[in-house]
């Protein structure tokens, strides 16, 4: 008899078949001794074993017992019971499974460990610096690295202070530079203590200053007289800022300097700049009657759907005063750039995304004759990245104003609690409205990740010598045909589901209708004759 028919067989007979052949071979030995007159009794009869109580009912024997239950701990593991608004029999449920797998306790020395290999690297404290940023928590061993980072910015604090205070009260622009960063340190130090509630325990831990020099062991060489210079000025307690140092220690290649030559007088005639000006200001300012648009058909959206509203159309009037209040600051920023070769931290041009390394070969070169033309051989790709800077920094400002204001109508909130709201997140925003306020910057000047597949043209590009010269943008066309394809009436909806999931509909049908108007405005042109070209053959 096969398994399963022996289990329908003891289901329905509550016997097994071992103990059914077990009983009729003792009924059988039975009749044998009465035929022969053995034994003169009464029949013996044989009980049945128990069957086992159906998984339904012990199942409700065992949650009526769990009810009466009294939960004395408190935790189960790292769990506070108390928090819970859960029965009893779940609670003690927690409390078994945390007896298996018991809690994990890490001693002060280990986590030391684990701060100090953190520290050896400056990528991987910059890293912990973002987190903090996004409010991501943090481990015990990147906690105790902050708190070093911390108490690092304090001790070199005072030392200019000192200073500032022996000169009588005046401050050089590096030390104003510096104090400024050091109050964020503290701000990122005190955000990561009021976020971190689990791994509050290695705020009791007393840290001393670290230097954090074990990062530049890896460098294998004396530092050459350019790296010297700049490793005197850098402010090492800001993570961000040593990476960039970091990234540019090397002597450049023959082909870092040639590449970049060629690039900077490809790009050095004035209507390249004009285009670069005009397609950002232009983009920028069309995202105003855009979002118009994308506000009004949300409304209908929800007005159909019931769904609750993702855009709103005066949203504009904060996102025109963001481009005013983001002007003269991204100005500054600009001006900085043309003069020092480099961007501000934290904001990407696609001119630094299309070179790479490539577009400071001259300014780090170890001969100084290479390092003082520098200037006028960059000085194309510094206009170019000045004005991405610039344009950045107002959609920035924009779009961050947007936000704040549709965060705050999403909530019902009107007059005068809608204006406290915004003057609040004006000054403090969330993350989330930093985060969002970026992508739309990096929208707003091509700079966005065009993803994998241009990746992987420029992985294959870079293996070649001269590759460069035969695919010298990826990047920045990238990101324009994607804006192009997404505008397509019809074509720009066959995309993967991601595309739909990371912006509201309202968005998406308004750029098929912009798309539209457009295609028929260039169809109206060609009937007119007005659209002229060569033949091809």
């Amino acid at each position: 008899m096969g398994k399963f028919w022996k289990d329908v067989f003891k289901n329905l007979t509550g016997f097994s078949e071992k103990e059914i052949s077990g009983l009729r071979t003792q009924m059988s030995i039975m009749q044998d001794k009465r035929e022969k007159g053995e034994f003169d009794v009464k029949e013996e009869k044989v009980e049945p074993p128990p069957q086992e109580k159906p998984l339904k009912k012990k199942a409700k024997e065992i949650q009526d017992d769990l009810k009466d239950i009294k939960i004395k701990d408190k935790y189960a593991g790292s769990v506070n019971l108390e928090k819970q608004k859960i029965s009893n029999e779940l609670k003690q449920v927690e409390i078994d499974l945390a007896k298996i797998s018991p809690k994990r306790t890490k001693t002060w020395i280990e986590t030391g460990e684990e701060a100090k290999e953190i520290l050896s690297n400056y990528e991987s404290i910059a890293k912990v610096f973002k987190k903090i940023k996004n409010q991501e928590g943090l481990t015990e061993a990147e906690t105790d690295a902050v708190r070093q980072v911390n108490v690092n910015a304090l001790v070199r604090f005072k030392q200019i202070a000192e200073d500032i205070t022996a000169r009588g009260g005046t401050k050089t622009e590096k030390e104003i530079e510096m104090i400024t960063y050091y109050e964020d340190v503290f701000k990122l130090t005190s955000n990561a203590a009021s976020t971190a509630g689990r791994v509050l325990n290695i705020y009791k831990k007393d840290v001393s200053p670290n230097r954090l020099a074990k990062a530049f062991a890896k460098l294998g060489r004396k530092l050459n007289e350019r790296e010297l210079k700049e490793f005197k000025k850098l402010n090492f307690e800001n993570p961000l800022e040593v990476e960039r140092f970091i990234n540019k220690l090397g002597d450049p290649k023959l082909r870092d300097y040639v590449y970049e030559y060629w690039y900077n007088s490809i790009l050095s005639g004035i209507p390249t700049h004009l285009v670069n000006v005009s397609s950002n200001t232009l983009w920028g300012m069309f995202q105003v009657p855009h979002r118009a648009l994308s506000g009004s058909i949300d409304a209908m959206i929800s007005g159909l759907t019931g769904k609750q509203r993702q855009v709103f159309m005066n949203e504009v009037f904060p996102l025109l005063a963001g481009y005013k209040s983001g002007f003269k600051p991204g100005a500054k920023r600009a001006l900085e750039t043309v003069k020092t070769g480099e961007t501000p931290i934290g904001f990407d041009t696609k001119w630094e995304m299309e070179l790479g390394s490539i577009i400071s070969a001259y300014e780090r070169s170890p001969h100084k004759t290479l390092r003082k033309i520098a200037p006028l051989i960059s000085a194309p790709t510094r206009g170019l990245r000045a004005m991405d800077v610039w344009a950045n920094s107002i959609a920035f400002d924009g779009q961050i104003k947007a936000v704040i204001r549709r965060e705050g109508q999403k909530r019902g909130l009107k007059g005068k609690e809608l204006k406290e709201f915004e003057e609040k997140y004006n000054n403090d925003p969330t993350v989330e409205m930093i985060n969002e306020a970026k992508d739309f910057a990096k929208y707003s000047t091509f700079t966005d990740d065009p993803g994998n597949f241009s990746a992987w043209i420029m992985k294959g590009r870079d293996k070649v010598w001269g590759g460069r010269f035969i695919v010298p943008f990826v990047r920045t066309v990238g990101n324009l045909t994607k804006r192009g394809v997404e505008m397509t009436p019809g074509v720009g909806l066959i995309r993967r589901k991601e595309y739909f999931k990371r912006q509201p509909a309202s968005e998406i049908i308004a750029k098929q209708i912009e798309g539209s108007i457009l295609a028929l405005y260039m169809l109206h042109k060609f009937d007119l004759g007005e659209v002229t070209g060569s033949d091809l053959i």
